[in-house]
């Protein structure tokens, strides 16, 4: 289990909400007329970029703040991010490798990519636009 720290973890609040929202989701009335599904799909679709692009800033503040902590023990370069891929890994259900490569990318979305990240935020575009992820 990580070690909270005052000021640098959202509140409790959010991750309920965000718990809460899945358990709507699930319990979405079946019983619609067919322009009511296509609507949720259109804002399903909003919301699934818009996540992504959440998802996407949470690993890489996670990634800076973990090799901040740790370069303040002392360790540097590979070592202060070692373990790192590993806990997004076990957050998002892919294995280490897998997580690496989804960490990688999502820190070139934010460093590089401002104008789709925003596109991905409004949920304006999906999350399969970039070729390489």
């Amino acid at each position: 289990m990580l070690e909270r720290t005052s000021g640098s973890v959202a509140p409790a609040g959010v991750v309920a909400e965000l718990a809460g929202l899945i358990d709507r989701l699930a319990g979405l009335p079946g019983a619609v007329d067919d322009a009511e599904r296509i609507d949720r799909i259109a804002v399903l679709e909003k919301l699934k970029a818009a996540v992504f692009a959440a998802q996407v800033g949470e690993q890489v503040d996670f990634d800076a703040s973990q090799q901040a902590i740790n370069q303040a023990r002392g360790l540097r370069g590979d070592r202060a991010r070692r373990g790192i891929a590993e806990q997004v890994g076990l957050a998002r259900q892919l294995s280490p490798a897998s997580a690496a490569r989804q960490l990688t990318n999502a820190r070139v979305l934010i460093r590089d990519m401002p104008a789709t990240l925003a596109l991905l935020r409004r949920g304006e575009v999906s999350e399969f636009v970039p070729p390489w992820w």
